[in-house]
């Protein structure tokens, strides 16, 4: 047992480096360790001592802005060569690595908050290279079998509020927006019928039903019919041409000629064609159809309006 005050001599320091080098240490070693410097911790005049030497507020370490020489830290290396970390083969959902990865967060969060910390990143733009590299990495990694990590995974409800407040909050630009579009446009073409896209027609529509979808419904839904409600809805000023309430929930009633009348005279006009065989040719034909957009022929209705000039033609009919 060494004596108080005594002094290792470099020569016994090495003698101790080269035995103990390569041994890896027991679990229970390590917790003898543990529990000896614990005690040894404890003990008064040790805590006297730690609070004589640790660092006072503004103080500056010995080694700051220093780095270890190539010689130094290749013996770091070698020392810790064979041994093993303290979370190698815990699993995330470990008691010690949750709490680990908490309070690295939280303390993370803190430092964010106080403007400590900033991120490394914010407010740089990629440059057009480093994208396509980016890009060309992803592609070849899903493409040799990787998976998106949160595949199957359903979103809580606590970060679906997150999502939702932080989206809230941001504005897009006109070209974000373009860009949004353009990017949309390209995947899912929304004039469909006009482009005669192969993956939104007929058996290839996630909504394919066989060919019962009403001709009706169709023509109701091509882009033209949604034109052709702004138009009128332009025209009365947004206003309900009935109670004259200004805006709200607004829709185009076909005043002078029902739609259904219009749609019979249509079918009339091109009666060579079948409704349910050549549907996607009368589709075409429809869209040049001037009296299914004729804005003269719409009126502004709030919802309960429309509902009540809907009720009355139905009593009617039924006399």
């Amino acid at each position: 047992m060494f004596q108080k005050g005594y002094k290792m001599t470099e020569e016994h320091k090495r003698k101790i480096s080269l035995a103990n080098k390569g041994k890896i240490r027991t679990v229970e070693q390590k917790k003898n360790t543990s529990i000896s410097t614990k005690l040894a911790m404890a003990k008064p005049e040790v805590k006297v001592k730690i609070e004589k030497t640790q660092f006072k507020k503004n103080h500056i370490p010995w080694n700051k802005d220093t780095h270890f020489s190539i010689e130094i830290r290749k013996k770091i290396s070698e020392s810790k060569k064979g041994t093993s970390s303290w979370n190698k083969g815990l699993d995330k959902n470990d008691s010690r690595v949750a709490n680990m990865a908490k309070k690295q967060s939280e303390t993370k969060k803190k430092k964010y908050e106080s403007g400590e910390l900033i991120i490394w990143n914010k407010n740089k733009l990629m440059s057009e290279d480093s994208k396509q590299k980016l890009s060309n990495t992803l592609k070849t990694q899903f493409d040799n079998g990787r998976k998106v990590w949160n595949k199957n995974i359903p979103c809580r409800e606590e970060s679906k509020l997150k999502i939702s407040k932080a989206k809230k909050s941001v504005k897009l630009t006109k070209e974000h927006k373009k860009n949004i579009s353009n990017g949309v446009k390209k995947h899912l073409p929304s004039t469909a019928y006009k482009k005669r896209d192969p993956r939104l027609i007929g058996e290839n529509h996630h909504l394919w039903n066989n060919g019962i979808t009403s001709l009706y419904k169709l023509i109701r839904e091509l882009d033209e019919s949604k034109v052709w409600k702004r138009e009128v809805f332009k025209k009365d000023d947004f206003r309900c041409q009935e109670c004259y309430k200004r805006g709200g929930n607004l829709e185009a009633h076909h005043n002078i000629k029902s739609f259904s009348i219009i749609l019979q005279e249509f079918l009339n006009t091109y009666s060579q064609f079948s409704p349910i065989e050549d549907r996607e040719t009368l589709i075409r034909l429809a869209i040049t159809y001037t009296p299914f957009w004729d804005v003269s022929n719409g009126k502004t209705l709030c919802r309960p309006c429309h509902e009540k000039t809907f009720h009355c033609h139905k009593s009617e009919n039924n006399k």
